[in-house]
């Protein structure tokens, strides 16, 4: 029998056991185009391992040159094809199910990778400061060395001290978070003004794209990571609440199967 395996970052956190930004825009890819699947969970130490044991690619170097192996990555059984990335991931769902509602426009993945870069520099990175201590508690123990380690040879310091809670160091993060939401704000309202769209999706229309769905899956992981704080209300009820209704317009492509 043929099947989507799905390989997602498994943890112990009690609001999901997805979490990870890079993942959760694949699954909100399947839900969305109503591809069935089974999810296979991964510790993160363990990454490597089963993407080599599955033939899956490196996405990227680490700095000492070798290989990185990173989740999701996705094998059709079909086919017997086995894809890293998660844009690359989305793209072959667009190619290899037609019948499905699309999410890249044929030709755009290009100019769709950049809006990611950006995203990420406006948003995610700066984010991940705040919420690296929060994942290192919620992965099962396992993880604990691996994550650890290579998380504070990347910060250059201890997880506690990244962005501790209270800090005039978490205070500045989190106004540069603010910020890059209010910047990703203006690129909806250019939609909008000059395009008579809605301004509740980047593309226009009632239905999302790959940019409202990869938005969407960075603000998940803060939710899930960080939803219990003031920063992260207050960012969510910027102009009106803005941000907490987008949000809420993907609630129907939250099943984790």
């Amino acid at each position: 029998m043929s099947e989507l395996v799905f390989y997602d970052i498994t943890c112990n956190s009690s609001k999901s056991k997805a979490w990870s930004a890079n993942t959760w825009i694949v699954r909100y890819a399947f839900n969305f185009k109503g591809l069935k699947y089974r999810t296979e969970w991964v510790e993160l130490c363990d990454i490597e391992v089963r993407c080599k044991a599955i033939g899956a690619s490196a996405t990227r170097l680490k700095s000492d040159g070798s290989p990185e192996y990173t989740l999701p990555v996705i094998h059709n059984s079909t086919t017997n094809t086995v894809v890293s990335d998660s844009l690359a991931i989305v793209a072959y769902l667009d190619n290899a199910y037609p019948d499905t509602p699309r999410l890249l426009p044929p030709g755009k993945t290009g100019l769709y990778s950049a809006f990611r870069e950006t995203v990420d520099d406006s948003i995610t990175f700066k984010a991940y400061r705040l919420n690296v201590h929060r994942v290192y508690l919620f992965l099962n123990p396992c993880n604990e060395t691996h994550y650890r380690g290579s998380r504070e040879q990347w910060f250059g310091m201890k997880l506690e001290e990244v962005a501790p809670p209270g800090s005039e160091v978490e205070m500045k993060v989190w106004k540069e978070v603010e910020n890059g939401f209010k910047k990703v704000a203006t690129w909806y309202d250019i939609e909008k003004d000059q395009d008579g769209g809605s301004g509740l999706f980047i593309e226009g229309g009632q239905t999302p794209g790959y940019a409202d769905f990869l938005l969407a899956a960075r603000m998940m992981w803060i939710e899930i990571t960080l939803g219990d704080t003031e920063a992260w209300a207050r960012i969510k009820n910027l102009d009106g609440g803005r941000w907490a209704r987008f949000l809420e317009q993907f609630n129907q492509y939250n099943v984790v199967l």
